[in-house]
């Protein structure tokens, strides 16, 4: 049973409690049956206890879940003077620690009734039959609550006081281990968000460029020009005359449609420069997917979304625009070539005619 004091004397910033049935001013009051003692500390530090109980020294301690009293005094005719040391454990995990408080006790024995005064703003009454004693600490409300101290040594105070330790170590432990596995799972939940949308940028990437026909287009349109050209030469030859200037017209028909195939070719180059910017692109892609699974096995977590399919397609894509670049350059340089070559034969066919 938790208890707490009705109220708390000026010096109260260091007022002890008796725990489970004591409690300072500055903690949680608690109070239990528990009996041990030892060295208090404040973040570790040394207790204000005897390094040994004189053999004419009473100890006895009240011990609780997250604190500890230590009462010691000496008894001359049934008057009672010594001291008191309060340990408890303080903060939020993971920065729990145990400090400590002291002061001097005082009080009075009257067969097994006891008084003592340690730090409350009234005197403790309770009944001593060793080895346990009792004491009746008010609450907050004006009520009393017993709690129960046991006569102990200094080295059940010593293990009593190393428990509150090792119990501020493992809160702050486990709070630890709970903070990095939430920080894990956030990281892991990321990383699958992070690859399932390189994923997608990828399959994305990849459909688009498979489906880009622009340069077959442009090899077309190459193609027809260079067509509309070698029909031009054959009207120049069946119908083009020197003497009614025609020759020289259908001749530079077929040096503007032969200037027309060139600027298919740069069109066709624009769109290759395209194409491989596309490419670029779609190794990003493959690039961000390998590398979200590392994040993943680095984080030890298996991906969530399917890889393979998705990077053989991009692959795939790319070999595929890459073989359709080689194509288009191929066939553009050597229609492009022959729209010239074509152009130099008609001048060199109106030459020839003499006009």
């Amino acid at each position: 049973m938790n208890l707490k004091p009705l109220t708390c004397p000026a010096i109260a910033t260091i007022a002890a409690a008796v725990t489970l049935a004591l409690t300072a001013c500055s903690g949680s009051p608690a109070a239990s049956n528990a009996a041990s003692t030892g060295n208090s500390t404040a973040g570790g530090g040394t207790s204000s206890a005897s390094p040994a109980a004189e053999p004419e020294l009473t100890t006895f301690i009240c011990a609780g879940s997250n604190s500890a009293t230590l009462l010691q005094w000496t008894d001359s005719n049934d008057d009672l003077s010594g001291t008191y040391e309060y340990s408890s454990i303080g903060g939020q995990a993971p920065q729990e620690q145990v400090s400590s408080n002291s002061g001097g006790l005082s009080g009075t024995l009257s067969g097994n009734a006891i008084t003592l005064s340690i730090g409350f703003e009234q005197p403790l009454y309770g009944t001593l039959d060793a080895p346990q004693m009792t004491l009746n600490v008010p609450q907050a409300d004006g009520s009393f609550q017993p709690g129960t101290c046991t006569s102990g040594s200094l080295s059940d105070w010593n293990r009593t006081v190393a428990a509150l330790d090792s119990e501020a170590s493992g809160d702050n432990n486990t709070t630890l281990q709970q903070q990095a596995q939430a920080s894990s799972a956030a990281a892991v939940s990321q990383a699958q968000q992070a690859l399932q949308n390189a994923v997608s940028s990828l399959e994305s990437d990849s459909a688009s460029l498979n489906g880009n026909t622009q340069l077959a287009t442009d090899i077309n349109q190459m193609k027809t020009d260079y067509g509309t050209e070698q029909n031009d030469w054959q009207t120049a030859q069946a119908q083009g005359s020197c003497s009614d200037g025609s020759l020289g017209a259908d001749v530079a028909q077929v040096g503007s449609d032969a200037a027309q195939v060139d600027s298919d070719q740069a069109s066709e180059q624009a769109d290759v420069d395209s194409l491989q910017d596309s490419i670029s692109s779609l190794q990003t892609d493959i690039s961000n997917v390998n590398n979200e699974l590392s994040s993943l096995q680095n984080l030890g977590a298996s991906p969530a979304t399917a890889t393979s399919a998705a990077l053989a397609a991009g692959n795939t894509a790319i070999s595929n625009a890459q073989a359709a670049i080689q194509w288009a350059n191929n066939q553009a340089n050597t229609i492009d070539g022959q729209a010239h070559q074509l152009d130099t034969t008609a001048q060199d066919y109106e030459t020839s005619q003499g006009c």
